[in-house]
């Protein structure tokens, strides 16, 4: 009878786990969707074909580091195809990377009208606060320009105010989700707009 008690109990607590750890992690991921919308905004912002987007994944780039080489491609002028070479056959960081391009610390800067407190961009934007001129001894590791160049896409993309997309980083959501979610909160705010623009040409 114990045993039996104990096995039901295991069981009960198994289940209630479960749909904690569901209910925890709705809004931190998404389905294919969420991917697919993500390659979309990358190529639509950059300018290349969504397909091209996804052909750069294929040949070994993570999916939130996919922006980074497109931002780099652009900056420097370019083929997104040598860039890739460097970091997935060469296995060189982002940061020799972007030296190679002659490109300095300066350009993953992204400003911010707010204070920014914890978090990796406490980090990062603890080296920026020294005088410019000290910024070229700056050396970013690929996690935190990663975290730039995202952030750079993302609030420029949709016009969202940085501090808002670090706020949303900061909550634990990573980019693609960060993505999703403010694609779909910039559509229902398009249909309200309409949806108000036809009432009101109805008078």
């Amino acid at each position: 009878m114990k045993i039996k008690k104990v096995l039901i109990f295991t069981l009960i607590s198994m289940l209630c786990f479960s749909y904690i750890s569901a209910a925890v992690s709705v809004g931190m991921t998404v389905g294919d969707e969420g991917f697919k919308n993500f390659y979309f905004s990358i190529g639509e912002f950059y300018k290349v074909p969504e397909k091209e987007v996804i052909i750069v994944k294929e040949r070994g780039i993570p999916d939130e580091e996919l922006p980074i080489v497109f931002f780099l491609a652009k900056r420097a002028n370019v083929s997104y195809w040598q860039i890739i070479k460097w970091r997935v056959h060469n296995r060189w960081t982002w940061m020799k990377i972007a030296a190679k391009l002659r490109l300095g610390p300066e350009v993953f800067y992204v400003p911010v009208d707010a204070t920014v407190s914890g978090g990796i961009y406490e980090r990062i934007y603890s080296y920026y606060q020294q005088p410019k001129h000290k910024w070229v001894k700056i050396k970013l590791t690929d996690e935190e320009i990663m975290h730039c160049v995202n952030l750079h896409f993302i609030s420029n993309y949709y016009g969202y105010k940085p501090i808002e997309v670090i706020k949303m980083r900061h909550a634990g959501r990573n980019f693609i989700v960060i993505n999703n979610d403010i694609r779909i909160n910039k559509t229902k705010e398009m249909k309200v707009k309409y949806r108000m623009q036809g009432k009101r040409g109805k008078f």
